[in-house]
């Protein structure tokens, strides 16, 4: 079973208006993602939400998705790791199998299913507790990508995750993180944080750029 954790309790600020419901084609940014998720064969994913949550909750009730509410989603996004990593441990009790991988994404950081599913298959035949892309900068210099991809081992590390050590960034410590090469794909550097930024995206994921 592949578990995965979509992290949307995020304000918005630079953005200006809710990135969750951004339009992404013909749908929402976050339906979209959740949708990405599905085809890659993700068990009903978690999507942990804060700010807005009444709204965003609506707009994927259909979804097949598990929604989490944080209340705590101010104190950072350490907080919605350890509440996505606990609504997979409580699903998790009712499958003997459990998890062989979970997707971690951030909903202003969209990918692909073929993405994904390159990433959990890079974690399948590695040792690495951890997987997640890597990409050049302008000068050469590697950088991690998105989402990342982690063994089901390390859920019950995740839900103990604190902003102090920097959230997904203690597990890296302690596990490694096993980088694949995808420099020649710029989808995995996407970050929405600001909107001159999002038609650019919206081109590399061929999407209609009228879109409001």
């Amino acid at each position: 079973m592949i578990g995965g954790i979509l992290l949307a309790a995020g304000a918005s600020t630079r953005m200006g208006s809710p990135k969750q419901l951004l339009r992404w084609g013909d749908k929402t940014l976050i339906e979209w993602e959740i949708r990405e998720l599905n085809c890659a064969g993700v068990t009903r994913p978690i999507v942990v939400l804060g700010n807005n949550s009444s709204e965003i909750s609506e707009a994927i009730s259909d979804l097949d998705c598990t929604i989490v509410i944080n209340s705590q989603w101010q104190q950072g996004r350490a907080t919605s790791l350890s509440a996505g990593a606990i609504a997979l441990l409580q699903e998790a009790s009712n499958n003997t199998n459990g998890y062989q991988a979970v997707v971690i994404q951030n909903v202003d950081q969209p990918t692909t299913s073929s993405i994904i599913r390159l990433l959990i298959t890079e974690l399948a035949t590695s040792s690495a507790g951890l997987v997640q892309p890597e990409y050049l900068d302008e000068s050469g210099v590697p950088h991690g990508g998105h989402p990342v991809v982690l063994g089901g081992k390390l859920i019950n590390e995740l839900r103990q995750v604190t902003e102090e050590g920097q959230g997904l960034r203690e597990l890296v410590k302690l596990y490694g993180s096993q980088r694949l090469n995808m420099s020649h794909e710029p989808i995995v550097k996407i970050n929405l944080n600001t909107p001159d930024l999002v038609s650019d995206a919206r081109l590399l994921f061929r999407l209609n750029n009228d879109s409001n």
